[in-house]
């Protein structure tokens, strides 16, 4: 991380009964836009969806290519910053993986425990 605070401009995408519970956070600490030098793209940050104990699987999408993120890095920083929704201390993830030439936009997305992949970012490459 470069020094600035990667918590600012995290999205929080609304549960359907539009409290917090059950909403995804999350953010990247790589540099946006993101650059896939020679195709290939590395991605650190962090997701957790409030009131869940475990951190969700990650993945990104961009136009009809995903890449699966490894996830459960530990991440005390952001349970620190997010204490009031008690994530989990490994919420944090890495993308890393070859992506074609000409696409231009990203979606971060976490799955959710009612099944359903969200997005959590949009992304400029």
């Amino acid at each position: 991380m470069d020094g600035s605070d990667p918590f600012r401009g995290a999205m929080v995408v609304q549960a359907q009964d539009g409290m917090n519970e059950g909403a995804l956070l999350g953010e990247v600490d790589t540099v946006v836009p993101l650059r896939a030098a020679g195709g290939q793209l590395d991605v650190t940050g962090w997701c957790f969806q409030v009131g869940v104990r475990s951190a969700p699987p990650v993945r990104l999408r961009v136009g009809e290519h995903l890449l699966a993120a490894k996830v459960g890095l530990q991440r005390p920083d952001v349970f620190a910053h997010h204490r009031r929704y008690n994530p989990p201390k490994d919420c944090g993830f890495r993308i890393t993986g070859a992506l074609p030439a000409g696409l231009d936009e990203a979606f971060l997305e976490g799955y959710t425990n009612d099944g359903e992949w969200l997005v959590f970012k949009t992304l400029t490459i």
